[in-house]
Order: C-alpha cells, then sequence, then structure tokens
C-alpha cells in the first residue's frame, strides 16, 4: 500500500502516528485543532455493518467521484455511503450536532502495468497474448482498457470537522491501524470486505456454457447405408461443395455447410435447409474437423433450442456413421474460435455505418458528454442522453440539485440519482479532451488520476430496484425502460405532492379508438392516456435502400489497405427497405378489421372494426417502431427496414 501523498492541495493533513493515541493527535500544541468531546462524539456513531445492509463504496451518493480522483472518495463509518470532499463536509455537518465525522478514506492511482517478458518471449509477443475464450474482462479473453494499468491503493482514516474552518485530517491505515479504538478498526475492516451493493453485473463478461440438449438421448439415427470417409479432404458440402464449415447431421448422414457470418464469410446454409426440408424433426449436427476423444462443437436447430449444445453420447451417434471419435484429430476451427477471430479482426467501420465516408465533427462539451457503458447498459444510456436533452427535464432535476440534496435521501433515491446525472452532464470537467489520445491507445500516457467519467452504477440500482428485468444484467428494450422511469417518476412526484412537477405530461397523449361491431353497426368510443405511440411499419410502401456512392467507394479505398479478406457472399437476407415515416403513420390511423368478436348486441361471433385518432397531443411524442414480427413458424423475426422521419 502506497504511502499517502498530494494531498495538501485539498486542504487535507496527513497525521503521521507516534506515541499518542487518535484523540491527542488531534490536538495541537498552540490550540485545540477539534474538540475532543466532538471527537468522541464520532467515534461513538459508528457502526459495522450487518450482512443485511447495504453499503457504498464505489460511488459518490452526490457525485460520480470514485476513489481514482486526486481528492479521493470518504465511505462514512456511520452510515456506509461515500462521498467526495465536498459533500463529505457536508456530510460531516449533518452527522451530529459536533459536525464531525469518521470516515474510510480510499484512492487509487495509476501506474503503468510491468507486464512480465520470458526470455523465450518478447515484448511483442506478450502485448498480442492468443485470446482463447469468447470473454472480456477475464483471463484468455479480449481485455480491456484496464489491462494497461494498475491501481495502487491508499488508504486513511479521516476526519472532518466543520467549523469556522473545515478540518480533514488523515491518518494512514498503515501506520494507525493498531493505534485506533476497536470500534472504529472493526468498521474499517468490515467495509473493506464488503462488495458495493450497486454492483449489479460484473465488469468481466463470458458466454454461457452449452447445456445438454433434449434431443440427444433418443437420437433418431436412419439406416440409409451411409458412412463418412475419415479423410477430411473427402469432405464437402452435398449442395455447394464448399469444403469448409462443414456440418454433419446425426440423424441423416447429411454434410451441409454452416450459415454466413456477419462479414459475409461461412456457408451457404446448407445444413439449416436440409433440416428444414426434412420436417425440422432432425436438429442435431456436429462440426467436422473439430470432433476429438474430448468432444466436438454440437449445434441443435431445434426452436426451442436453436443454439450450442452438448450430446453427451456423441460418441455413439458417431459411430454410427462409421466416425470413431478415438481416431480423430482437430483439422477446423470451433464455432468459439471463429466467434473470437471475427470478433478480433473485424473491420468496425467501412460499409457497415451510415455515416462511413463522411467527415465527422468531434464535439465534447456540456450536453455533450457520454455515460459509460456498464454491462448491457446501452438501452438504459440512450434513454437517460434523450431525456436530459429537453429543456424542461433539464430544469426539473439540474435547477432542483440543492433543494433534492437538502433531503439527504441517499444513494438508492431515484430523484436524487437523476439529479446528480443532470448536473454531470451539463459538467465541463467530464468532457473529453480532444487534443489527447484516447484511453484505448496503447501509446497515450498512464494518468495518475484520469478524467472524470460518468459510471451510473447507482442510478441503475435505483431505477431498477425491485424490477425483475432492468435489475438484471440482461439487456432490455429502451422503450419499456422509458416507459418504466416516467411512470416511476409520475409515482413518486405525486406520492410528494409536487403534481405541478408531474414530468409524465410532457410525454402523455389521448388516443380515442372507436370500436365498430360490423354485424350490429353499433359503435363504442374510449379514450386512453398514453406515453408515446407504436407504429406498424409496412414493408410494402419501401424501397430497397440505394448505398451511398461516394461513401462506398470512400470504404472501398479504406479497405484496400486493410489485409485482403475472404469475398462477401452474396446476402441470404432480405435487402434493406427505406419506408417514409408517412407510410407508418398512416397504417397505424388507417381502420383494422378482425374476426371472432362477440358483438354484445347480436350474441354472435363476427368481425370488428378498429380506429384510432389522436385526442389531444403531448408536448414530445414518443415513437416505437414495431420491427418485430411472429413468422408462420411462430418465430420472432425482424422487419429489416429504415424508417425516414422527417426533421421538422
Amino acid at each position: 500500500m502506497a504511502s499517502i501523498q498530494d494531498v495538501s492541495e485539498f486542504g487535507m493533513e496527513v497525521v503521521c502516528a507516534g506515541e499518542n493515541n487518535l484523540y491527542w493527535q488531534l490536538s495541537d500544541a498552540a490550540e485545540l485543532v477539534v474538540p475532543i468531546g466532538a471527537v468522541r462524539d464520532a467515534v461513538q456513531a459508528v457502526r459495522v455493518p450487518e450482512v443485511s445492509d447495504a453499503v457504498y463504496t464505489d460511488e459518490c451518493a452526490y457525485s460520480f467521484t470514485t476513489a481514482e480522483n486526486s481528492s479521493g472518495l470518504f465511505t462514512s463509518l456511520r452510515s456506509h455511503c461515500s462521498f467526495g470532499l465536498p459533500h463529505a463536509l457536508r456530510d460531516a455537518a449533518s452527522s451530529s450536532a459536533s459536525s464531525c465525522a469518521l470516515y474510510l478514506w480510499k484512492r487509487i492511482r495509476r501506474v503503468p502495468k510491468v507486464k512480465a517478458v520470458t526470455p523465450a518471449a518478447s515484448e511483442s509477443d506478450v502485448n498480442d497474448a492468443e485470446i482463447t475464450k469468447l470473454a472480456i474482462g477475464v483471463e484468455g479473453g479480449f481485455q480491456v482498457e484496464e489491462d494497461r494499468w494498475e491501481g495502487v491503493q491508499e488508504l486513511a482514516v479521516a476526519l472532518l470537522h466543520r467549523g469556522d474552518k473545515d478540518t480533514v485530517r488523515l491518518f494512514p491505515w498503515d501506520e494507525w491501524k493498531e493505534h485506533l479504538p476497536s470500534s472504529v478498526r472493526d468498521v474499517i475492516v468490515a467495509l473493506m470486505a464488503r462488495v458495493d451493493t450497486s454492483k449489479l453485473a460484473p465488469l468481466a463478461w463470458q458466454d454461457d456454457p452449452p447445456k445438454e440438449s433434449k434431443y440427444a438421448k433418443d437420437l433418431p439415427q436412419l439406416d440409409n447405408g451411409i458412412k463418412i470417409s475419415p479423410r477430411p479432404e473427402d469432405w464437402k458440402c452435398a449442395e455447394s461443395g464448399m469444403r469448409e464449415n462443414l456440418w454433419l447431421n446425426l440423424s441423416t448422414g447429411y454434410i451441409g455447410s454452416g450459415r454466413r457470418n456477419f462479414d459475409g464469410t461461412g456457408g451457404t446454409g446448407a445444413a439449416l435447409k436440409h433440416f428444414e426440408e426434412t420436417g425440422s424433426k432432425y436438429p442435431l449436427v456436429v462440426k467436422l474437423g473439430t470432433i476429438t476423444a474430448q468432444g466436438a462443437d454440437v449445434y441443435s436447430y431445434a426452436p426451442d433450442e436453436n443454439d450450442a449444445v452438448l450430446d453427451p453420447y456423441l460418441a455413439e451417434h458417431l459411430a454410427h456413421w462409421g466416425i470413431d471419435v478415438m481416431q480423430q484429430r482437430k483439422t477446423a476451427k470451433t464455432t468459439d474460435e471463429l466467434s473470437i477471430a471475427l470478433n478480433k479482426d473485424h473491420q468496425f467501420g467501412g460499409d457497415r455505418i451510415c455515416e462511413s465516408g463522411k467527415e465527422l465533427e468531434q464535439v465534447t462539451g456540456p450536453g455533450l458528454i457520454g455515460m459509460q457503458n456498464i454491462g448491457n447498459s446501452c438501452y438504459m444510456n440512450s434513454v437517460m442522453q434523450v431525456l436530459h436533452s429537453l429543456p424542461e427535464v433539464r430544469e426539473r432535476f439540474e435547477g432542483h440539485f440543492e433543494r433534492v440534496y437538502a433531503l439527504a435521501r441517499g444513494p438508492t433515491d431515484v430523484e436524487t440519482q437523476l439529479c446528480k446525472l443532470g448536473v454531470a452532464l451539463q459538467d465541463e470537467k467530464f468532457s473529453v479532451d480532444l487534443s489527447k489520445k484516447s484511453n484505448t491507445d496503447d501509446s497515450a500516457p498512464i494518468e495518475p488520476f484520469p478524467r472524470p467519467v460518468i459510471v451510473p452504477n447507482l442510478l441503475k440500482a435505483s431505477v431498477a430496484n425491485g424490477h425483475p428485468d432492468f435489475s438484471s444484467k440482461e439487456q432490455q428494450d429502451a422503450y419499456e425502460y422509458l416507459l418504466h422511469v416516467i411512470s416511476l417518476l409520475e409515482r413518486l412526484e405525486h406520492a410528494s405532492g409536487r403534481k405541478a412537477e408531474d414530468t409524465s405530461k410532457l410525454f402523455k397523449c389521448l388516443c380515442e379508438q372507436r370500436v365498430e361491431c360490423l354485424q350490429s353497426n353499433k359503435v363504442r368510443y374510449t379514450q386512453a392516456s398514453n406515453v408515446g405511440i407504436s407504429l406498424p411499419i409496412p414493408m410494402e410502401a419501401g424501397v430497397d435502400k440505394v448505398e451511398d456512392v461516394p461513401a462506398a467507394a470512400a470504404a472501398a479505398g479504406a479497405q484496400e489497405e486493410q489485409p485482403s479478406k475472404k469475398q462477401k457472399m452474396e446476402s441470404e437476407e432480405e435487402p434493406t427497405k427505406v419506408v417514409p415515416f408517412d407510410a407508418c403513420l398512416s397504417a397505424w390511423l388507417t381502420p383494422s378489421v378482425a374476426g371472432g368478436f362477440r358483438s354484445p348486441v347480436t350474441n354472435e361471433y363476427g368481425d370488428v372494426s378498429r380506429r384510432v385518432r389522436f385526442s389531444s397531443f403531448s408536448k414530445y411524442l414518443v415513437i416505437q417502431m414495431e420491427r418485430f414480427f411472429l413468422g408462420p413458424d411462430w418465430i420472432p423475426k425482424k422487419k429489416m427496414a429504415e424508417v425516414a422521419v422527417p426533421e421538422e
């Protein structure tokens, strides 16, 4: 643990351990800096966190300050919440009548990570470590920017006192832990052993291991006389003649190529076509070239699995086709290895981004500040950025931050966290310095205390509290999250008696539905208040998307500078359509007719006509495009369409 340095600029003083105890060291020869009674009150107020208690040790409750800030992070030994220096002083003032409190102070200083280089390996070999797992942030997987540095931690007991002159004294933990009162020492040891409650999702991500297929045990295998040659040079796709990415159907003995990858490589999908053409009765396939005594890549095309699976009876199933697993040698990449190669080498640019070939200006500053993805949180970040771009929402949260802070409702309060985010999105200190190299650039210098970033762990935890979907680590729908946030705010504002601040009014529109029974011609009108509308996408009204010729030419020129890749195969997907927004709105307004309606007049089943109109408009109209639909096989599918929304 490093010695504490460079804190005097923040008005903090480091107290070295001596023969005297904590109370004596707080006094000065000339004057008593902090009253002894105030110190005793602070010591008596500390509390060891119970197992059921929430602790927040990684992020300031009222700002996005972390331990990587140059002034450090203060965790209260009383409430177990953390604060940046200004908020810690305010917390100390409200902690007791003596305005004195004890905290665990933590600061992390970044230093370049020294990578061990063995005599048999060069430094470049270490930098280009082999990736063996489809994972992020774990050994053998893709590494994140933190792999370039390591943190040196500084710990101290901090005593904060607000008086005529604010006092911040740091007692280094290594020097003072034997001199501290046992009650203070016990709290600090407990806090250091706990994980921050808001960390709902781990920083590391790894693909889930395959599960055993339910079709493996009783898998049917046809006696059609087919035997598979043990020589890889004899294997080829029965449809196209391809000799790579070949999959053997374990029920029929058919060899077909796999599906096309997202970069155009792969196969023609013959193995999947064979499964469909044989009545979808034989779902299990194994990738030729991956078969060894330890196993192989097995995939299930069954709609209820449609994923990589385990086949405990694989050796028996392969023996039916004359394949002895003990004699097989690995000659092809597994699906994990292919995924790693595609993610490692894929150029995220060219004709894959709509801005390709255009000159883009980098911008930063208040209102142009990003939020860090904390693991499948892009839906949350997108919604929050849109909400805080609206002047009414900015005024609602940024303008009332002091009032909200005065309530001191803690890190789990939704309004507090939204105010905190609103202030940060307009704070210049979170802006990116465009003159400096990116943190992901290996040649960029390691700064001891980097530019602060918005890491919304507490925000995510507070908004998602009690919600089974948004509190999980999974990706979620942005529109559903927006509805949840607006509904949550509406309940909070009504419960607090501040209906005049009802944020939901900005997005609510009144829709009228006209229902006509076509048997009796009776009509019923109903009205409903909705946050936004869902528009259908009429694909028949769209036209095929035409690529931007200058952009395509620029992308082609950039591609020539890259290592050559396999020729992209023709897409098996439908071409992307460009659908006018007016067509979507017209489809929503057009009356629809449905059957199976039991008429309350005739008491018989027949057709009913429904039509929707606006009764009143919201200031901001939220629109969800209905991109997903159920195919004939009841499998959800996505409409490949772009909707041209008018600027005004």
